[in-house]
């Protein structure tokens, strides 16, 4: 009787090559997955400097098209362009006019005026050079990538 229990218990959880054999296949989703997902987490950062810029350069020309962004005179005291204004000048501007709000240009990083925001802009996104955290260090040569 007692040796009839026995024979009637199944065997219950998994055996050790199946649980390898699950191991290695999560093992091998993963290096595949992993790659993939910093390709797009890299690709997000870049485009998120490219929509700041967008948002900061269309405000910026929205203001100067109504006069309430002024370009100024540059050092020899001639006059300067519109894209000659300064990122942090045109952005305090617009901050006092209240046309620009939730604006974290740290994403901006080096750039320095408004033509280089319209550079990030019109540049292909992959060209876009960003540090780890997010933050805008330049565009690459494409003549370099060749």
């Amino acid at each position: 009787m007692n040796k009839n229990k026995v024979m009637k218990k199944k065997k219950k959880g998994f055996t050790l090559i199946e649980l390898i054999a699950v191991v290695a296949i999560l093992a091998i989703l993963a290096a595949v997955a992993v790659p993939r997902v910093i390709k797009y987490v890299d690709k997000s950062k870049r485009v998120a400097v490219q929509t700041e810029a967008s948002t900061v350069y269309n405000a910026a020309e929205a203001a100067y098209n109504d006069g309430k962004l002024e370009i100024g005179t540059n050092t020899t005291g001639g006059k300067n362009t519109f894209d000659d204004i300064e990122v942090s000048k045109a952005v305090e501007t617009l901050k006092n006019e209240d046309l620009l709000s939730n604006t974290d240009i740290s994403k901006l990083g080096t750039a320095k005026n408004l033509a280089e925001l319209k550079k990030i802009i019109s540049a292909n996104e992959a060209d876009i050079q960003v540090n780890n955290k997010g933050v805008y260090t330049g565009i690459a040569d494409p003549a370099k990538n060749n």
